[in-house]
């Protein structure tokens, strides 16, 4: 079998994302890499046709949705997006994960396949999908560079993708990291403040729930500190 759908990473990623359990669970979990052909091939997800959608977890919340996007597009696998979560929609078991998408028929009320059939939630999680997908495309490093963990803390999961580093706060209050590289530039998301550097160290304000993607700074030199 070529592919496989990634069951063994699904189950801490719905524990972190959608239950707010710790993110360290994650990177225990890549650690496992090693027993796989080809890790990159793996078919990785939150949601699918076989399970309850995210946002049906107890204390699952539309943050934790797009952290989970975050996570998914820019780590190794072959990411799978099922059809509704680009707008946060809700679903229990087989059937009910499987509603209809709002739009597509001329008798539906309204009409989420465009912005003005969108509620201001489901516009911003489109919003933030759609701009996670332009920059996996830009960037072929979020595709196929090797991964390098840089800090693992239990709600805090930061790495490297080539020359991008990607941090992840699954926390419910803001995380400050301190990162064994030299500058970074601003983040690519838009959604945290741009790195300073301390001693040659960058450190690096997440917000809660937040995950960012910063591309390398200006002259910045790459330090291999931690793995």
């Amino acid at each position: 079998m070529d592919l496989l759908f990634d069951y063994p990473l699904f189950y801490p990623l719905r524990r972190a994302f959608g239950e707010g359990r710790p993110l360290r669970e994650v990177a225990e979990m890549l650690a496992n890499d090693r027993m796989y052909r080809d890790p990159a091939s793996l078919v990785t997800f939150v949601d699918l046709h076989d399970v309850p959608r995210l946002l049906n977890d107890r204390g699952a919340t539309l943050a934790g949705l797009e952290l989970a996007y975050t996570f998914l597009l820019t780590t190794r696998g072959t990411p799978l997006l099922y059809y509704g979560d680009e707008i946060g929609m809700r679903g229990g078991g087989d059937p009910d994960n499987r509603r209809d998408f709002p739009g597509g028929w001329r008798e539906d009320p309204r009409n989420a396949f465009e912005p003005a059939g969108r509620t201001a939630d489901e516009q911003a999680v489109f919003l933030h999908v759609q701009k996670l997908l332009k920059l996996r495309r830009e960037h072929a490093d979020l595709r196929g560079a090797r991964t390098e963990n840089l800090v693992t803390d239990p709600q805090t999961f930061v790495y490297r993708r080539g020359s991008l580093v990607v941090a992840l706060n699954n926390d419910t209050a803001q995380a400050v990291v301190r990162l064994p590289v030299g500058g970074l530039g601003q983040d690519l998301l838009g959604l945290c403040g741009g790195p300073r550097l301390e001693g040659g160290v960058a450190v690096v304000t997440l917000a809660a729930r937040t995950g960012c993607i910063f591309p390398p700074g200006a002259g910045s030199a790459r330090k291999r500190g931690m793995h």
